[in-house]
């Protein structure tokens, strides 16, 4: 039988311009440094404000986990404290969405002087245009904290997952502002790949993805699954669950998600899994950010990453102010320390262009189709060696190794035929099909 490889360079092309390339500028600072807060955007006569509630100081000590409610206005950087949200202790790993023009803070958990956790029932609504807090919404079914939080449609909060005291649940709760009422949805498989504490993720028209997070088992090890769940437009609490197969060795713990332009995108966090100080809970010391822009569009099965100076971890939501212009506040950075700091996140249009024709050009890899192997270009190298792994369509890795400028071959000798996709350590990717 021949074998070949067919490069598909207009898949990759096409997909790189349903993303724009990420754009992080430092721009104010929250009125104190904290971390694990919940943020949510709210509009003020039109004017977009940022708001973070709860979260943990910069000692990162029990005693610092607070009630604190911190507002930015992001159009003038005016910063200032506001009420604390009404709960009996500070807490961390809330979630805050906005519906209208009430924000929720859902769930979360309280840590003791003993060191004891309790996850929370509690569901505190804040009203940005009165910019204080009104009474509590009901509380949810089961307590959670560090779960999947998201808005359907406008209408609907959907908190997905998570942990309740002593492990992950399986639960979905969803919220009708209408009715102030609870309801259970269809829960997520009861399989530890599905159960997450540390996830995050969104919801794109009727489908939810959710990504990451960690496993409640011993360790705690951090997860690389992404999950898809439909929702039945005519009865909202029915979710068809599924996985979908993505590259294994990408992992991503307490990350913020949003979408831009239809993609969803996973910002930040970090590639170890950690408690509220910072420290990995395999006892493998401090943990630090991943510095990453993480997305992919639905039908593919491969990660797109770009990478930024600076981009905290241990985030708890996203303040989005437009649909390319959104913004993080607080969290950890480098040597787990602490932030006060407002970030800007865009996503420019206008440099889409020049990054696909810049990867366009250094795109050199033949024969095409091939029978035992695949040649690098001498483009491909801006060193001496190349490192290379091929991943087939269900994000299993299947071949790796490394090339050399002198040696610049990858023997395909071995594989099935089927589709496979190229990534290099520059984080190049190239689709192929073998024969």
């Amino acid at each position: 039988m021949v074998l070949r490889f067919l490069l598909l360079f207009s898949l990759a092309i096409a997909w790189q311009t349903c993303a724009a390339q990420l754009v992080v500028n430092q721009v104010w600072k929250l009125p104190q440094k904290v971390s694990n807060n919940a943020v949510c955007e709210g509009f003020v006569n039109g004017v977009p404000h940022l708001y973070s509630f709860t979260g943990i100081d910069s000692t990162k000590q029990h005693e610092g986990i607070h009630l604190k409610t911190f507002c930015v206005n992001l159009e003038t950087g005016q910063s200032q404290v506001l009420e604390n949200v009404p709960d009996t202790m500070g807490k961390v790993a809330c979630g805050a969405s906005r519906i209208d023009s009430i924000i929720y803070i859902v769930g979360g958990y309280h840590v003791f002087a003993s060191g004891t956790e309790l996850s929370s029932r509690k569901v505190h609504r804040f009203n940005v245009n009165t910019s204080s807090f009104i009474s509590d919404a009901a509380d949810l079914k089961i307590a959670t904290d560090d779960h999947m939080q998201a808005v359907w449609r406008d209408s609907l909060l959907y908190v997905i997952t998570g942990w309740n005291n002593t492990r992950n649940i399986p639960n979905v709760q969803v919220y009708n502002p209408a009715s102030d009422e609870w309801i259970l949805g269809t829960p997520v498989p009861n399989l530890d790949s599905y159960k997450s504490f540390g996830a995050s993720g969104v919801i794109i028209k009727d489908t939810i993805f959710y990504y990451g997070g960690a496993a409640s088992v011993p360790g705690f090890p951090i997860q690389y699954n992404l999950r898809k769940g439909v929702i039945d437009p005519n009865n909202a609490s029915r979710i068809t669950w599924s996985d979908v197969s993505m590259d294994m060795e990408t992992v991503g713990y307490r990350m913020a998600a949003t979408v831009v332009n239809g993609v969803s995108h996973w910002i930040g966090g970090s590639a170890v899994t950690y408690n509220y100080d910072g420290i990995a809970y395999d006892g493998s010391g401090g943990v630090d950010p991943l510095n990453r822009d993480l997305y992919f569009v639905p039908g593919d099965t491969f990660w797109t990453k770009t990478y930024v100076d600076q981009l905290p971890m241990d985030l708890r939501g996203i303040a989005k102010a437009s649909e390319t212009k959104q913004f993080v506040a607080g969290g950890m950075l480098g040597d787990q320390q602490v932030t006060d700091l407002v970030y800007e996140l865009s996503w420019d249009e206008n440099t889409v262009g020049h990054r696909v024709a810049k990867r366009q050009n250094q795109v050199c890899a033949w024969p095409n189709p091939a029978q035992h192997h695949l040649r690098l270009g001498p483009s491909m190298f801006s060193g001496q060696q190349l490192n290379y792994r091929v991943f087939n369509v269900y994000g299993m890795s299947v071949l790796s190794g490394k090339c050399s400028a002198q040696n610049p071959v990858i023997s395909i000798v071995g594989l099935q035929p089927g589709n496979y996709v190229l990534v290099l350590d520059s984080e190049h990717y190239y689709r192929f099909l073998k024969r």
